[in-house]
């Protein structure tokens, strides 16, 4: 598939934050701190909707918003565990690694039902966010 560099520059900025769960403005304001193409809000809406579709985001709510958060999925440190993003600053926590299979486990033996780990997130506030 063709890769445009407006494309490269978005999929860059998420791997290079994969805990961050960010809103399309958030992400239009901090490309455009760095170099190479410029990207419109239209472009940036148009490869998120694409990057979505392929699976290296994923797009929810904010609690505190009325925009969508989008983090990216694709990170080596997820291992299969359930994330934690704070609606309020956009981290994205990875739940212990003990509770998140036990969690997982309960889940699928009382309901029968397999949670999608990389497109989950548990919406909450952080310690930190919490502090405030």
């Amino acid at each position: 598939m063709y890769r445009t560099e407006q494309r490269k520059k978005l999929s860059a900025f998420f791997e290079s934050h994969p805990d961050l769960a960010i809103s399309a403005k958030d992400l239009a304001e901090a490309l455009s701190e760095g170099d190479g193409p410029t990207l419109s809000t239209s472009a940036i809406y148009r490869n998120l909707d694409r990057l979505e579709q392929e699976g290296v985001i994923v797009r929810y709510a904010s609690k505190n918003r009325r925009e969508n958060l989008y983090r990216y999925v694709q990170s080596e440190n997820c291992e299969n565990r359930l994330h934690l993003a704070c609606v309020q600053c956009g981290k994205t926590y990875h739940m212990d690694r003990t509770l998140s299979e036990e969690l997982l486990k309960q889940v699928g033996q009382i309901d029968g039902f397999l949670i999608d780990t990389e497109k989950t997130a548990i919406l909450g506030l952080c310690e930190d966010c919490r502090k405030k």
